[in-house]
């Protein structure tokens, strides 16, 4: 049987039990006086995290999740496994609404085993943890499905949510984990300890230069992407204005500058499941495959002092990164 912290709240112990009946019968489950709640308890324990998080020796076995997406069956295998204690802690890289069906669901199981299991597990910030990304791609529909009148209030709720998740983390193994790749105005990552919470302190920050800086670093960290035939260190991507390629080079002098020996990160389903880059100086994993015809094994990335290794979600290994 389960063991949970003491002081569990009954809604969420029932999330953790069954997780897809929980899903089917949310709209009765989760008013939103209750998401309310929730909400404001994971903003208690974002506040006391930094924009870039240093994870502790808990950390030094570790398994990083890529983009999830609302996929519901793939966020309750990781959850068993964590429960089961096959997984040590756990490192989320972010995306979890939008595209799939079940993106409330998952979201809150993300947040909910980082909120009980802080000292095991870190959720980080994606490019679609963002109201206008989620416009777009299905999370606000969901929400308006959900809620209907009070959609307004929800929306507003994870809004607020969105400025406080962590966009960085760095491993006692030094890795740097984040959901997109190299940011282009920061030499290092520990220049990410200037970024302010929430996030919309950027704006209020006097020096213009110093604020463009600091947002775009913010924001590419989330968006860029690697690219192997670069001949420039970075060039501008088809992702949107301020985004980039960045190329081994870049991939090298940054690792370099933050003395730092990989970057992992996750972002692009059409690189696959894994996918290997620049010497294994950056590693990609993304955890979901109903949406992309690209995933033909969803995996997860096992970090430990000694290895690193690609598994499935049966926690069968895959194959050595």
């Amino acid at each position: 049987m389960r063991q949970y912290p003491e002081g569990i709240y009954p809604l969420i112990k029932e999330l953790f039990e069954d997780p897809i009946a929980f899903n089917d019968d949310i709209k009765s489950k989760l008013p939103i006086a209750e998401l309310e709640k929730f909400i404001q308890e994971y903003m208690d324990l974002l506040k006391t995290q930094p924009a870039l998080v240093y994870l502790g020796d808990n950390f030094k076995d570790t398994t990083i999740v890529g983009d999830i997406h609302g996929d519901l069956p793939t966020a309750q295998r990781i959850m068993t496994l964590f429960f089961e204690e096959k997984i040590n802690s756990l490192i989320f890289l972010g995306d979890y609404v939008d595209r799939g069906e079940a993106s409330l669901t998952v979201i809150l199981i993300v947040l909910s085993l980082m909120l009980y299991y802080p000292e095991r597990v870190i959720a980080l910030k994606g490019n679609h943890e963002d109201i206008k990304v989620n416009k777009k791609y299905g999370f606000l529909s969901e929400l308006e499905n959900i809620y209907g009148d009070d959609a307004k209030v929800a929306i507003e709720l994870f809004d607020i949510l969105y400025n406080f998740i962590s966009v960085a983390a760095i491993t006692p193994n030094g890795s740097i984990c984040a959901h997109g790749g190299v940011p282009r105005p920061i030499t290092k990552i520990q220049e990410l300890e200037e970024l302010p919470k929430p996030y919309l302190g950027i704006m209020t920050i006097e020096d213009e230069e110093k604020q463009k800086k600091i947002f775009d670093a913010f924001y590419q960290i989330q968006w860029n992407d690697p690219r192997d035939d670069l001949t420039e260190h970075f060039e501008p991507s088809m992702r949107g204005k301020e985004t980039y390629y960045f190329n081994e080079h870049a991939t090298r002098e940054f690792l370099h500058n933050s003395r730092m020996k990989r970057f992992i990160r996750a972002h692009e389903a059409r690189r696959g499941a894994f996918e290997s880059l620049f010497n294994g100086r950056l590693l990609h994993i993304f955890s979901t495959g109903p949406f992309y015809g690209e995933i033909q094994c969803i995996c997860i990335l096992q970090e430990t002092e000694s290895e690193t290794i690609v598994r499935d979600l049966e926690w069968n290994e895959v194959k050595k990164a």
